[in-house]
C-alpha cells in the first residue's frame, strides 16, 4: 500500500474515532443532566450562552462556553436566578428583583448554591470543544427536564 493510501486510511480512522468520542460525550452529557434533574426536582431548567466573540481587542477570537463565573441561569421553584462568583465567593441573585417573600428567596438562594455546585461539576467534565461540537457556536443552550434546546445568540461582543 502506498504512503498516500496509508495516510488517507489513518486520517479516516482518526475521523471515525472523533465521531465516536463526540457521540459518547453527548451520551454522557444527557445521562449527567438527567441525574441532576432526578437529584434536584425543584430545578426546572438551566442555560448558558456559548459563542466566538466578534472582537477580542486585537487578539484571536476563540470559542467560549460561558457557563463559568456569572455564566448561567436557572429556574428553581418558578423563580429565575443567576448564580455568580465574585472573588471566589459564590452567590445567587434574583433575575427578578421584585421577590417579596424574603424567606422564600433565602431558601431558593441556599438551594441554588447546592444546585450550582452540582451543575458546575457536570459541566466541568467537558472541554470547550465538546460544547461547541455538541451545541454549536453563537448559541444559547437551555437544558430542562424534557431535553436540550438551542437558540441563536448573536447579540454579544
Amino acid at each position: 500500500m502506498s504512503a498516500k493510501k496509508r495516510l488517507k486510511l489513518i486520517k479516516k480512522e482518526v475521523q471515525d474515532a472523533k465521531k465516536q468520542a463526540q457521540k459518547k460525550a453527548h451520551e454522557v452529557f444527557h445521562e449527567e443532566v438527567k441525574n441532576l434533574f432526578d437529584k434536584f426536582p425543584e430545578l426546572e431548567s438551566f442555560s448558558w450562552d456559548q459563542f466566538t466573540p466578534y472582537f477580542n481587542d486585537g487578539d484571536t477570537c476563540e470559542f467560549y462556553s460561558n457557563h463559568g463565573e456569572c455564566g448561567w441561569q436557572a429556574t428553581i421553584d418558578g423563580e429565575d436566578i443567576e448564580v455568580c462568583q465574585h472573588e471566589g465567593i459564590e452567590y445567587a441573585e434574583a433575575c427578578d428583583f421584585d421577590l417579596q417573600d424574603e424567606s422564600k428567596w433565602k431558601n431558593i438562594q441556599k438551594t441554588g448554591l447546592k444546585i450550582e455546585k452540582a451543575i458546575a461539576s457536570v459541566l466541568s467534565i467537558f472541554e470547550q470543544d465538546d460544547f461547541q461540537i455538541m451545541f454549536g457556536d453563537h448559541i444559547t443552550v437551555v437544558v430542562d427536564k424534557s431535553g436540550v434546546k438551542t437558540f441563536n445568540c448573536n447579540d454579544h461582543d
